[in-house]
């Protein structure tokens, strides 16, 4: 499948302390395209892995059960389309074009498919439970967690902003991402897309 190569790119303009009392939840997006310098930080700040054992996030036993991908509306130099992120080499894999029926497929929220990007974080869940039993479908519940704080505090440093929403139609964004979810399942999405300027903190 095509891959994309992200950009190497640092538009970071605060501190991380300054990041996280920034943060806030917004449910409207500046009317623009996300940059893909933005994303791209955002992406390698929150999982890029410098080598195969170690990411910016904590993984039970170092068995990486979460994988990410992009459902991409309004990317600055991407097509819009499904997307996989590939955290080994810092690339966007190209799997499909969206549905014309995205609203309807994924939420009853119009906000939500309004936004530049939708992040869909899903559990390969054999992964960790093949070492952990229950406990790892636990453990893979903390690492999204985990990533998701990472890409929202890395939004707030890029002038960006992000929503997590637990809304989402499970079964048909699982249809979307053509998942089986015996093995993998939607577990977080976050909305992102560019920051306006003031909004109201929820």
């Amino acid at each position: 499948m095509p891959q994309i190569e992200l950009p190497n790119a640092d538009t970071s303009t605060i501190t991380l302390a300054e990041a996280m009392h920034s943060r806030i939840s917004q449910h409207a997006f500046e009317e623009q395209p996300l940059s893909i310098a933005s994303l791209s930080q955002i992406l390698k700040n929150s999982a890029f892995s410098e080598n195969a054992s170690h990411r910016p996030y904590p993984s039970g036993g170092a068995l990486f059960p979460i994988e990410i991908y992009l459902l991409v509306r309004d990317v600055e130099s991407l097509s819009p389309g499904i997307y996989h992120y590939r955290p080994d080499v810092h690339r966007l894999e190209f799997l499909w074009v969206l549905s014309e029926n995205l609203e309807l497929d994924v939420t009853f929220d119009a906000w939500v498919t309004s936004a530049p990007v939708l992040i869909v974080l899903t559990a390969q869940w054999s992964r960790s439970w093949n070492k952990y039993n229950d406990f790892g479908l636990e453990l893979s519940l903390l690492e999204a967690g985990h990533i998701g704080q990472n890409m929202l505090l890395s939004a707030v440093a890029t002038n960006a902003c992000g929503c997590p929403w637990g809304g989402f139609n499970e079964k048909n964004l699982a249809d979307i991402l053509d998942l089986d979810n015996e093995r993998e399942q939607v577990v977080y999405t976050i909305a992102l897309g560019p920051s306006i300027s003031k909004a109201s903190p929820n």
